[in-house]
């Protein structure tokens, strides 16, 4: 059986079209591995056919639950000789896979895709000028983008031209709407025109890749929409444009409230998740509501508006009304080196907090209704820092009383095995702390003064 031909064919005009087996392609494309390439040539259902007697004499061991050796391995509990049965495995299975795709190509792996991407860089790559290529071809990661080789090749003249006359800060922007600069003026009007034709070079290609990513090809042909986007997209700073992640409302947001937090990645992806949060709530409860008004809310009010809507939205699910045990629990809200600790005495307490701390303490609000768990809130400077929760027999409170455990745990000086015994006996008697958790079920650091709570909130209870 022959190998899958490539080769490259001209029309009467010039045009390259690059031939892979039956299959065409008129544009350029750039393959990373030959699973996409079978998928494109519908050679990808011929290979598995042939795979299916392989995959069914030889099923595949799954790593989370199986026997090995008379043992029962599960939750990833795996011994060295586990792992060599499933290495042993997956190198049968790619060998069996590569016979099976060279029965088509004829050739190793590798090899084709080099053959298959070299043929297309030599039909749509090889005619672009170097510095054209370096300047326009690439995306916001730096790496080449086939939506924007594909039209730099029907515009190499536009360009070039564009060049001559000094108007290479135009060239993202008309790239963009892959048109001529006539029809992209009328576009987007004079007043915007203006504005980009002031622009550097480097601050267009900001503009034009995050509107790339942010939109979609038949959006960037209604005008209204277009000219109400650029006219947000031109006021917001280039430092905040390379953020493309975030969408136009949330970037004005952060513009007009966080400029010292402009080029913090971490920080503006929690104020970002923060206000897309908040904005989704309030716009299913106030239907009704400018929503790019909310470009200017303070983070006072974000985070108010938050807590308010998570609240409502937890009415349905969540109870108001103080568990049987709050007014019997020995410890209130108390204070630890700068730290706030407040016990949740309610269900949509405990639900809030899991909803604005992104983790999963609200789906213990049953425990703690029954009186067998407790959930502690840590906040500093009013915000919220780290989740603790607690197993605790809310019957043998009294009992715990007659324990002087806790400052034995709490001396530096105390011999870690007096300190794990101590820990023993209290989890013996029900005090159990199975979570203290920051924001996402981030650990605390072991230098951050809230890892001592826990044993603040035992001395309490005991004491």
């Amino acid at each position: 059986m022959d190998g899958i031909q490539v080769k490259i064919e001209y029309d009467q005009l010039g045009l390259p079209t690059v031939h892979v087996g039956d299959t065409k392609f008129t544009t350029y494309r750039r393959f990373h591995d030959i699973k996409t390439i079978l998928r494109l040539t519908n050679l990808h259902h011929s290979v598995r056919r042939d795979m299916e007697p392989y995959v069914a004499a030889n099923p595949q061991p799954v790593r989370d639950f199986y026997q090995t050796d008379g043992d029962i391995l599960c939750d990833g509990d795996e011994t060295v000789e586990s792992k060599k049965k499933q290495a042993s495995y997956e190198a049968q299975y790619a060998k069996a896979y590569n016979a099976a795709v060279f029965k088509y190509t004829r050739t190793p792996q590798k090899k084709f895709v080099s053959l298959v991407n070299g043929k297309m860089y030599e039909a749509f790559l090889k005619s672009i000028p170097p510095e054209i290529y370096k300047g326009f071809c690439f995306n916001a990661s730096r790496k080449p983008s086939e939506r924007k080789i594909n039209i730099v090749r029907g515009h190499i003249s536009l360009i070039t031209q564009m060049m001559r006359d000094n108007q290479m800060n135009l060239i993202p922007i008309m790239l963009l709407f892959g048109g001529s600069i006539g029809a992209t003026r009328d576009l987007l009007g004079k007043g915007i025109w203006k504005q980009l034709c002031a622009n550097t070079l480097s601050r267009n290609k900001l503009i034009a890749n995050y509107v790339t990513e942010n939109t979609r090809d038949h959006e960037r042909q209604n005008q209204a929409f277009v000219r109400n986007l650029f006219n947000d997209v031109i006021s917001i700073p280039s430092s905040l444009l390379k953020h493309s992640s975030c969408d136009t409302l949330t970037l004005l947001h952060i513009k007009h409230n966080y400029k010292g937090l402009w080029n913090k990645k971490a920080d503006l992806r929690r104020i970002s998740d923060l206000f897309v949060d908040t904005r989704r709530m309030y716009v299913r409860a106030y239907p009704n509501y400018v929503v790019d008004q909310m470009a200017k809310w303070s983070p006072r009010r974000v985070a108010e508006e938050h807590e308010n809507c998570t609240r409502n939205a937890f009415k349905a699910t969540y109870s108001n009304s103080r568990f049987w045990w709050a007014d019997q629990f020995p410890i209130g809200e108390f204070c630890y080196e700068g730290y706030t600790v407040k016990p949740l005495l309610t269900a949509m307490e405990i639900g809030i907090e899991g909803q604005s701390m992104g983790h999963c303490v609200g789906s213990y609000a049953d425990l703690s209704a029954r009186g067998e768990y407790v959930v502690f809130s840590v906040t500093k400077d009013n915000i919220r820092h780290s989740t603790i929760g607690m197993h605790m027999r809310t019957e043998c409170v009294q009992r715990y009383k007659a324990q002087k455990l806790s400052p034995l745990i709490l001396d530096q000086c105390a011999p870690i095995e007096a300190k794990f015994e101590a820990y023993r006996h209290i989890e013996k008697l029900g005090l159990t702390f199975n979570q203290h958790y920051m924001r996402y079920n981030r650990q605390l650091e072991s230098s951050d003064k809230a890892t001592h709570i826990p044993s603040i909130i035992i001395d309490l209870i005991i004491g």
